[in-house]
Formats: C-alpha cells, sequence, structure tokens
C-alpha cells in the first residue's frame, strides 16, 4: 500500500492512453487529483470509474473501487465495472415498453428482459472527452451522441457525464440528457467498493445503486451522500 509520504501529489487533472479498441479508437484515462492526496481515473470508454486512490488516516492509499488495470478485460467480460449504463438502468420487462401510443423494442440481454440499454447500451460506448478542469477545479465531462433508434429508443439523446473531486474527498458525477423527440432515459453509474477489512481504520457506508453518490467513511476523513443531480431537456424546434 502506497503512502502519501511517498509520493509527489500535485492536484489537478492529468490525460494519458489507457487502450485501443479493435475499431482504432483510442480509450483516454483521466485521472483527477484533488489537494488531499486522493486520485480517481475515469475511462472514456462507458465513462466508467477505473480507480479511485483515497488516503485513510494515516495517509496510506488504498483502491477502493473495482475496475481493471487494463481495456482488455472490459472487452473480453463486461460486468459494467464503474460504468455509466443507459439510456435505461435496470430491467425493462419484456424488452418492449410503449410511448405515446407507440411499441417500442430493446434487445433482451438479461433473460426475458433487456437489461442496462440492451446490447449496446452506454457502458460500451467510447465516449468523447468534451472538457477537463483545473488544479483548483479537477474535473471531466464525458459526451455521447445516442441516435434514433438506437437500441429500439426513439429520439436523438446527447449525454454528458460529469466527474468532479472536490478538496473535501467527494467524487461527485452528474448527467444531463437533451433529446429532440420523447424517449425514455434513467442514467445511474454501475460502481463497485471495496473496503479492505484487514484495515480497521476503513468502515464502509451504504453503498447505493440507484443514482446517489455512494457514500465511504475512513476515519479522520468523511464521505457524504448527495443527490445525483440530472437534468433532462427536451430540444425544441
Amino acid at each position: 500500500m502506497t503512502s502519501l509520504s511517498e509520493v509527489h501529489v500535485r492536484p489537478g487533472v492529468s490525460r494519458a492512453p489507457f487502450g485501443t479498441l479493435p475499431s482504432g479508437e483510442t480509450v483516454e484515462a483521466i485521472t483527477l487529483t484533488n489537494p488531499g492526496g486522493m486520485r480517481a481515473t475515469l475511462i472514456s470508454y462507458g465513462a466508467a470509474i477505473q480507480s479511485v486512490l483515497a488516503p485513510d488516516r494515516d495517509g496510506a492509499l488504498a483502491d477502493v473501487a473495482l475496475g481493471h488495470a487494463t481495456l482488455a478485460p472490459y472487452l473480453a467480460q463486461p460486468q459494467f465495472f464503474g460504468a455509466t449504463v443507459g439510456r435505461v438502468a435496470n430491467r425493462i420487462a419484456g424488452g418492449r415498453f410503449q410511448l405515446d401510443g407507440r411499441s417500442n423494442r430493446v434487445p433482451c440481454t438479461d433473460g426475458p428482459n433487456a437489461l442496462h440499454g440492451g446490447e449496446a447500451g452506454f457502458d460500451k460506448v467510447n465516449w468523447s472527452v468534451r472538457a477537463l478542469g483545473d488544479a483548483r477545479h479537477p474535473s471531466v465531462t464525458f459526451a455521447h451522441t445516442s441516435p434514433d433508434g438506437d437500441q429500439g429508443f426513439p429520439g436523438t439523446l446527447d449525454v454528458s457525464a460529469t466527474y468532479t473531486l472536490d478538496e473535501g474527498g467527494a467524487l461527485r458525477v452528474e448527467y444531463t440528457a437533451t433529446t429532440d423527440r420523447p424517449t425514455l432515459v434513467n442514467l445511474s453509474n454501475h460502481a463497485y467498493w471495496k473496503f479492505p477489512r484487514r484495515h480497521q481504520r476503513w468502515q464502509s457506508g451504504p453503498v447505493l445503486s440507484d443514482g446517489r453518490c455512494h457514500r465511504a467513511r475512513a476515519a479522520g476523513i468523511s464521505r457524504h451522500p448527495q443527490p445525483a443531480r440530472i437534468r433532462i431537456d427536451q430540444a425544441r424546434s
């Protein structure tokens, strides 16, 4: 386990390649670092949380997020680790829904149901990097456009996911979506968290999967749950 005393901590945002997709697209890794030495790495594939290195009360860093060190496992065995899921997180029964009197079908990927947006949901998309923060406000905004008819959903949907790491050690995600016609959208993050039992100074708080920020509590460090901010707009003609 690495200690903050063993590394030079420079708050801010760094950017590096994470891997290459079969299509030739580059997957990027964006690392946010706050003044306290906490680091969160987000990857453009799935607009996902890849790792979160958080210090305990003695300054020892531990990775508390489940993720893969390389791109290959994300492609070979997709498990939604840390990913943004959509258009609709969770299941659509029978892969069917009615909207404005019309029947729509989404590919069934979980038995008789459509799970997390269908066969090629947002977790399997290489999002673009729209904006980066700075040393005072480490953040990254990923963006993606889902075309009309994508996975059976009506309307073009422009979505963004903004991750921000603040001075207090809170990692926040804000989702926005804009559509040109009525559609379904229910975005969420599918993070899995791990807290080493052998280090008693770490204690886990409630682990939520409903779009709210998750909470972890280390002795001397607090992580308070905050409501996720999700804005959905319909573009006006």
